[in-house]
């Protein structure tokens, strides 16, 4: 998704373009440097609610800022045995999962069981 700047971002909450539970990255780009993540503030209640210290107001209007909107409702992915998915799960770091294909058998799954808890969990704080 493209990113907002923070009169865009306005306009789409007041527009019904974003849904409740919806969360937003916040990135500060001045052009010198490249584009740091900042924060995340969720669009609740039709409210935007953030951490302490973490984000100003001032942020929605300031050139150097950009938003993601990021929908609530996405669920983790079982990570797959073979493939990509493997080699990206943690910041490309293969040795996450294990050194060998025998660790990658054997940790595949629990953290699978985990990442289908914790889908569980949040699909019923959602009702």
């Amino acid at each position: 998704m493209n990113k907002l700047d923070g009169i865009q971002l306005i306009q789409k909450i007041k527009n019904g373009k974003v849904k409740d539970g919806s969360k937003i990255k916040v990135f500060y780009d001045d052009g010198m440097f490249d584009e740091s993540y900042v924060t995340v503030i969720e669009y609740k209640n039709n409210d935007i609610i953030w951490a302490p210290n973490t984000f100003k107001v001032s942020m929605l209007y300031d050139s150097y800022y950009r938003f993601e909107i990021i929908e609530d409702n996405d669920k983790l992915e079982k990570i797959e045995i073979m493939g990509e998915k493997i080699k990206t799960f943690y910041d490309g770091d293969t040795h996450f999962v294990g050194t060998n294909t025998k660790d990658r058998h054997f940790y595949i799954p629990i953290l699978n069981k985990i990442i289908n808890h914790i889908n569980k969990i949040e699909e019923e704080m959602r009702k």
